[in-house]
Parts: structure tokens; sequence; C-alpha cells
């Protein structure tokens, strides 16, 4: 994320999002109520026929979406402000489509910490490495991406015929490697994890050696006891994500919620759950962590709201976490909010 303009008196922020992970932080920051301003291209039917204009519009948001597919943050609400002004209709409904290097202004009338934070993380996470993990066994290999809100799949191989190698079927193991390589190929990353059960994770690994160096040095073998998102939920419990990249959002997502799960089955069970519990934590200053579902942001606004504000003012540390992780579902159980604390509470 790249700073154009840095938060003003009037709480005016300009950015610039250098990668998709900055339209997703974007997604988390930007709240209904706020102004945002971009340019659009707008459509009017003129005598010659159907015309389009270039138009910077600002707009009172009432709804945000992250759409990772097409690489765009849309932004819906009605239209505040604009230039030119004969082309803008203040009232009207409009959207604005934000893609990586597109400018775009925020304003407030109060920025949080925790977003404030977010952005600061937005802007380190450009260094760290784009980390794939290709987990396999005899039959079926699945690739993914690790962004900063959860995995992306990336595609499947299937060995047909399955069943263990024999002499004869060399043919069907290596076409099996063959299309994984090929997969590989295509996929920007700068550090490939190679995990699963079984002896297929080492004869692949040494299929790539003799194959392809470049991608070779790219490779890090590390042995799971699963394939599958389960085995990459494996690989960040036992730290081997963060020994290839030293700071991932989405492991200290898992990480975070691992902990908390923890923490509640523990005996001295330092930790909340659910609105209630986290409430009283944070009346009493107890709340080290508070930890909130970003869905809570836009479907229990003023609630969820009233706690970040509280946090702030205790000094604890907040995370948002994204429903994209699949960890997320452990704290949607809870109803999107959960804290560890600095102290056992009794409820």
């Amino acid at each position: 994320m790249l700073v154009l303009k840095k938060l003003d008196k009037e709480g005016v922020m300009k950015l610039k999002p250098e990668a998709l992970e900055d339209l997703w932080h974007l997604e988390k920051i930007i709240k209904p109520g706020d102004l945002v301003s971009g340019h659009s291209t707008r459509k009017f039917e003129a005598e010659s026929g159907t015309d389009r204009k270039s138009v910077r519009v600002g707009l009172k948001v009432e709804k945000v979406e992250f759409h990772k597919g097409f690489g765009k943050l849309r932004v819906l609400g009605t239209i505040e402000s604009g230039s030119p002004i004969e082309y803008i209709q203040l009232g009207e409904h409009h959207s604005l489509d934000f893609g990586i290097g597109d400018n775009i202004t925020i304003e407030k009338e109060k920025w949080m910490r925790y977003e404030l934070d977010r952005i600061k993380e937005a802007q380190e996470s450009i260094k760290r490495p784009k980390i794939a993990v290709l987990t396999m066994d005899e039959r079926e290999a699945e690739l993914f991406m690790l962004r900063e809100y959860g995995t992306e799949e990336k595609g499947k191989v299937f060995a047909f015929g399955g069943g263990k190698y024999t002499d004869e079927r060399k043919d069907v193991k290596n076409k099996y490697f063959g299309e994984i390589h090929d997969l590989l190929k295509r996929l920007d990353a700068e550090k490939i994890i190679v995990a699963g059960t079984g002896f297929e994770p080492d004869n692949f690994t040494r299929y790539i050696s003799e194959k392809d160096q470049l991608l070779f040095k790219k490779v890090i073998l590390k042995k799971t006891g699963w394939t599958g998102k389960s085995a990459i939920l494996e690989l960040v419990n036992s730290g081997a994500i963060d020994e290839v990249a030293k700071e991932s959002r989405f492991a200290d997502e898992a990480k975070v919620i691992e902990n908390l799960i923890r923490e509640i089955s523990s005996p001295a069970k330092k930790a909340a759950k659910g609105h209630a519990e986290v409430q009283k934590a944070l009346e009493v200053g107890a709340v080290q962590m508070l930890m909130v579902l970003d869905t809570n942001l836009f479907n229990d606004r003023a609630r969820t709201e009233a706690l970040l504000e509280q946090a702030e003012k205790f000094n604890s540390k907040i995370m948002i976490i994204s429903h994209e992780n699949d960890a997320a579902a452990k704290l949607a159980a809870f109803g999107g909010v959960a804290a560890l604390l600095r102290f056992s509470v009794s409820w």
C-alpha cells in the first residue's frame, strides 16, 4: 500500500493499492458513512448517441465488496460530490471500482487506531515473499497461494490409475508429475512448500530437481500427516509457514484463534467468548487481545465499534479476522467476537 497523502486534520487520507491484498485491507478499513473519492466513467445520451465522460466522484459509503477473482474493490453509496459538476447528480446511487494502481481518497469522521495500524501492515506486507503450498499424495495434488486473507486455490491434479506405481506404470507417474510441474510454472510465487503424506512429496521434489533447477530453487519440502487445507493448518501450527515468511497475516490469524481455543479449554481460562463475556472483560480492563470477525463490522456495526473503542481505551491489541480464513469458523461460532485476557475473569 502506498500512502500518497498522509492523514490530515480533516480526516482525509489518499492511498494507492499496490497488490491484491491491499484491496482486501481496504475492504476492512472502509465502513458505511465514510466518504470515498475516485475516478469513474459515466454514460450519457447525447445527440450523436451514447457518450462517456470521465468524472471524479465522492461517495458516502453504504457497502464495500472485495472481488478477489476480478482483482477489484467495489464501493457503493450515494454521490456527495464530484467534478465536472454538470455530469454529476448529487444524491444518486453510484459505485466506484478500484484496482491495483488506482488512487483512492478516504475521509472519516474518526479514524480508529486499528485502521491506521492496518494501513501500516499493508505497507509492510509488500515486502513479504509470495508463498505457495503444494499438498500431495499418490493420487491427488492441490495447489494453494497463501494470501493475507487466507488460502486461494490454484488448481488440482489427479493421478489417474491410482495405487502404488510399478515399473510398468512409470508413464502414469511422469504424467502426474508433469502436470503438477506445468501448474507450478504458471504460478507467481517466490517460495513453494511441497507437503503431504507418504513418499510422493519426496519423489516429486527429486523429479523437479532433475527437470527444472530454476523452479527447484523455490521448493521447500515439509512432511505433514494430511493433504489439502488440513495440511496448511498443520504447517501453520508447526511454525513451518513462519520459517518461510517471517510475517504472515493468514498464519497470525490462525495461530491466534488456536490460542483462543486452547485458553477456553484450559483451567485458567484466560479467554472470553461472545459479546457478553467480552464486554465484561473490557469493562474491567482484562482484554489483552480483542478478536472480531470482519463481517461484524457491517452486520453488527454499532456494537462492534463500541467494543473496538473500549479496547483502544485500554490499549488492548485488536485483530480483525478475515471470514475467508479457514480458522474463522471457530470465531464465528462465538458470534464473531472473542478475546485473550491478561487475567481470568469470573462470569
